[in-house]
């Protein structure tokens, strides 16, 4: 087995250092070719020369993103349209395939269990009264859920540090104990769950012998329109003060001003 998990982890190096490779070199006849583009001749002036180069590294910029976008597409393990299915995600079912997408899921219940290797990252889109069991570790330490309704994601063996939640609405995360809320050596703890156009969320953290639970719905905790910015997209932010050691939900806009200014914090 330990032999078998070897492999797989040199088979995605090798894939990546190949499309790296790759990357490199269409980089450099891409700005080549933008030299080409603008003229054989010398620039006859500084800002042209500049004018040149930044010409160039965006268009390799442009080809590095197109190139990146279709790796992840390649990675990519889909599970759409489904409707009162168990449905269990392990490394000989996902192909090699390191991405998960579910989406358009109605009363699925998705159990992803630790495999050989870890997976990347997990996308949910458009699940409904859908129940998500992670054990799984991702090297992203990041899930992201959008247009989701009455859903449940389990969290357990692994550090899941950050959800990204948009326009859901109903769904509920349970947290084992050791998956949310790790302190480091330092003292510090860095996971978080972001939310924005959330209504009616609950975030169940184990700590011990104690479940902490913080309630969050972006109507009744004051979000607001910024600029050209709607209520929807005002986000929010629920971790674990290191002050307190307690589920607390602040602001987005308003983290990175706690530590100079008194602010409202719902407490549990």
């Amino acid at each position: 087995m330990a032999k078998l998990h070897d492999q797989k982890y040199k088979n995605w190096d090798k894939f990546a250092n190949e499309q790296t490779t790759t990357l490199d070199k269409e980089d450099a006849l891409e700005i080549e070719q933008a030299k080409k583009d603008l003229g054989h001749h010398a620039p006859k002036s500084k800002d042209e020369a500049a004018e040149r180069t930044k010409h160039a590294q965006a268009m390799a910029t442009k080809k590095a993103l197109d190139k990146q976008k279709e790796t992840e597409e390649f990675a990519k393990y889909i599970v759409s349209d489904k409707t009162s299915e168990t449905i269990t995600l392990s490394g000989p079912d996902l192909s090699g395939k390191k991405i998960i997408t579910l989406k358009n899921l109605t009363s699925c219940n998705v159990s992803i269990p630790k495999g050989p290797s870890p997976l990347i990252k997990i996308f949910a889109e458009s699940c409904t009264d859908t129940t998500i069991s992670l054990s799984a570790k991702l090297l992203t330490s990041h899930l992201e859920m959008t247009h989701c309704n009455n859903s449940t994601l389990n969290v357990s063996d692994s550090v899941l540090s950050t959800v990204q939640l948009d326009l859901c609405d109903g769904v509920t995360i349970n947290y084992a104990d050791g998956t949310f809320g790790v302190f480091d050596e330092l003292g510090d703890c860095n996971d978080r769950v972001y939310h924005a156009g959330v209504k009616d969320l609950t975030v169940n953290v184990e700590r011990g012998s104690e479940t902490l639970s913080q309630r969050c719905d972006y109507l009744n905790d004051g979000a607001v329109c910024i600029a050209e910015a709607s209520k929807e997209e005002y986000q929010f932010v629920t971790q674990i003060l290191k002050q307190t050691k307690k589920v607390r939900k602040i602001s987005r806009f308003e983290e990175w001003r706690v530590k100079l200014t008194q602010i409202q914090i719902h407490s549990l």
